[in-house]
């Protein structure tokens, strides 16, 4: 899928998917100006630009967000979640927050 877009992961997503792929990503556009979005093929790729290190991943699976959430320093195992509605996409967004801080 060359030239993908927030757009086109959003049409591949139900109705519910979306709505909370569109609130998960302006919470973590919202943590700060130093927060780089990059669009990738199948997953999008959050970062800050202090040292460019990957602090989320969202892979959009038709009926969820399956989530890759690095907080933790070298040899932490990513946290990995499955966010199907708004109640696990609130809790999720505590780990996103820590790991923001962190990166």
């Amino acid at each position: 899928m060359e030239g993908a877009s927030f757009q086109t992961h959003l049409d591949r997503l139900d109705t519910t998917a979306q709505a909370i792929m569109k609130d998960l990503r302006a919470f973590v556009l919202a943590l700060g100006p130093q927060v780089i979005e990059e669009i990738r093929p199948h997953r999008i790729a959050y970062s800050k630009t202090i040292n460019f290190r990957v602090f989320l991943e969202v892979f959009p699976a038709k009926t969820r967000l399956e989530l890759t959430v690095r907080s933790g320093g070298k040899g932490s195992a990513p946290v990995r979640l499955e966010v199907s509605n708004t109640s696990e996409s609130e809790k999720a967004k505590g780990l996103i927050s820590l790991a923001f801080e962190r990166a």
